[in-house]
Order: C-alpha cells, then sequence, then structure tokens
C-alpha cells in the first residue's frame, strides 16, 4: 500500500509539474459559455468522485474484518471497484475543468497502464481467496463501470453510505486536488477576464461547495437512521 502511494503522488507532482510547465498546450484558454458548463461539470465530478472515494474505503474497513471478507454491498454493489472509478472521476473532473479535453485520452492511457495490472492482481487474490463466492460476484456485479439499469432504476443515495470519521483519510486527497485546480483556473481567469470575472466564478463555486456540504450532511444523516 505504501508503495502503491508513493507512486500515485510522483504520477500526481509529475501531471501538475507537466501542467505548469506546458500551459499553453494543455490548459484550455477559452472564454466562452460553454467553458462555463464545463468547468461546472468538472467540479460535479471531482466532488462526487471523491465523495465515492470516502464512501468505498469507509465502507470497506468498516466491513471487512482485516480482509476475512468479501464485500459486496454498499458501494461494492455498483461495481467491483469503486475507489478506481472515484479516480476516473476526479481525473475527468479535472479535465473537464482546466485542461482541453483531449487530454482526456491521455488520462485514460495512463490509468489504464497505471492500474490495469493492479486489477488483475487483485482480482486473481480475491478469487484465491474467496473462490466461488468471488465468481458470482464478478458475474453479478461490472468490474468498474455500473451498468445503464443500475444508474437509471436504483436510487444510487442508497448505495453512497456516509460517516463524519470516513473523510480523515481522504480529506489530504480532497483539498490537494481541488487547490491545486482552483489555484490554476484563478490564474487563467484573472488573464483572460480579469479580476470582475474571478469574483463571479468564486460565487458559483462556492455555491457549489455549499451545495456539495448540504448532500454530504444528508447522505450522513441519511446513514444514521438507516443503522439506528
Amino acid at each position: 500500500m505504501k508503495q502503491r502511494i508513493k507512486v500515485n503522488g510522483i504520477v500526481i507532482i509529475l501531471g501538475v509539474l507537466s501542467i505548469v510547465l506546458f500551459p499553453h498546450r494543455l490548459i484550455r484558454h477559452s472564454a466562452f459559455f460553454q467553458d462555463d458548463i464545463l468547468e461546472i461539470v468538472g467540479v460535479s465530478l471531482i466532488l462526487l468522485g471523491q465523495l465515492l472515494r470516502v464512501s468505498a474505503r469507509g465502507y470497506k474497513a468498516e466491513q471487512s474484518r482485516n480482509g476475512h471478507q468479501l464485500i459486496q454491498n454498499g458501494p461494492y454493489s455498483m461495481v467491483r471497484n469503486p475507489m478506481y472509478l472515484g479516480i476516473i472521476l476526479i481525473g475527468l473532473g479535472t479535465v473537464f475543468f482546466i485542461l482541453e479535453l483531449w487530454v482526456a485520452v491521455l488520462f485514460a492511457a495512463l490509468f489504464l497502464l497505471r492500474y490495469w495490472q493492479l486489477f488483475v492482481k487483485e482480482e486473481k487474490i480475491l478469487q484465491e481467496a474467496f473462490g466461488s463466492q468471488y465468481a458470482e460476484y464478478k458475474k453479478r456485479v461490472p468490474r468498474i463501470f455500473p451498468n445503464l439499469e443500475f444508474i437509471f432504476n436504483r436510487d444510487i443515495l442508497n448505495y453512497l453510505p456516509l460517516k463524519p470519521g470516513w473523510f480523515k483519510r481522504e480529506s489530504l486527497s480532497i483539498i490537494l486536488v481541488l487547490i491545486v485546480c482552483l489555484l490554476i483556473e484563478f490564474r487563467e481567469e484573472i488573464k483572460i477576464n480579469g479580476w470582475g470575472a474571478l469574483l463571479a466564478e468564486m460565487l458559483v463555486l462556492l455555491a457549489a461547495g455549499f451545495l456539495y456540504f448540504i448532500f454530504v450532511l444528508l447522505l450522513i444523516r441519511r446513514d444514521g437512521k438507516k443503522t439506528e
């Protein structure tokens, strides 16, 4: 786990350095209405990805019994790898928020290069540990993307349990991702449209942050009622 954290940290640092060194190639410099829509979508995906990671990580830590139980409920009933789905949402959200859209292709390639072998290795370990139970789980639940039937016919909120203490291990990554994205975006906004436009954008982002906070509180309260 520590090795994985180190590698991920290096990848993130290299990504930030690439944006700083090649802003004209990677950062989106447009100033039109569609750009505002992409930014809203981007922030939403980043926050949703972080929320999914918090829920999946906290739920697994609470239910796994030190790895001696196969987790099949909560976020793990949507997809077998909700943590990785969270990474995809955060990565795509970052692209939509501040980067040229073609970078999404680069992100997808890097994601596969970084995580595909981990998928295979982890699934092999789980297959050996849980046998037919995991084989049945694989048939029922997709690897990383929920199917359309699940998205449109289920109440997704029922599959995102949350508790305040679960945010501790993910809080640093949440803060770092948002700070880096906001600093880059604010810098570009000032260069293109000036300080007046920056103020308006800050108000929109504050509103989005407030709505996210309310949404998290509702999920925590909802989960608390279920466990009473």
